[in-house]
């Protein structure tokens, strides 16, 4: 949902529900939804900077089996998750193929008291042509407050992960 342009009103108007829905409610839902970016934190093995058509970027570069990992913090205030997607850019026309695993934990329980995961996701890339590959999948329990680990492993020859977009509501 995006943001629409303020509306100008007349004297005498008749104010109608799609009106009121599309210049008061829909524009506090747009207020109400937080958007933030979270950078790969680091993978197995080396850790490159990798160039794509000039444009240098810190990906993850991942071989078959490894892993990138990110960590995030659940603001207090979150209600739920609008948009978790992982940014990559190919590196190969192809099918590429990924598992995502979380594990998460509020202040007082234990680091491994909750986890999520999805294996064999995939998608259609293109050389160099940024991706969002959806894994909400694997944020379907957060809470407010908690701690997040999330794991991004390929099972694709190739797969570079440059971070989370991570878009919640209140």
């Amino acid at each position: 949902m995006a943001w629409t342009t303020p509306r100008t009103w007349v004297s005498g108007e008749l104010v109608t529900a799609a009106i009121g829905n599309t210049h008061w409610r829909d524009q506090f839902n747009v207020l109400a939804t937080v958007e933030e970016w979270i950078p790969v934190y680091g993978k197995s093995g080396a850790f490159p900077y990798v160039t794509a058509r000039g444009a240098t970027f810190v990906l993850a570069s991942l071989s078959s089996a490894e892993q990138a990992t990110f960590i995030l913090v659940i603001s207090d205030d979150f209600g739920s998750v609008t948009q978790m997607t992982v940014l990559v850019i190919p590196d190969s026309n192809e099918t590429i193929q990924w598992d995502q695993r979380t594990t998460y934990f509020a202040p007082g329980e234990l680091v491994t008291q909750n986890t999520e995961e999805d294996l064999n996701e995939t998608a259609s890339a293109t050389t160099d042509v940024g991706l969002e590959l959806d894994v909400s999948a694997a944020f379907t329990s957060v809470a407010a407050g908690d701690y997040v680990g999330f794991e991004f492993e390929s099972n694709t020859t190739i797969i570079r992960p440059a971070g989370i977009k991570f878009v919640w509501a209140y």
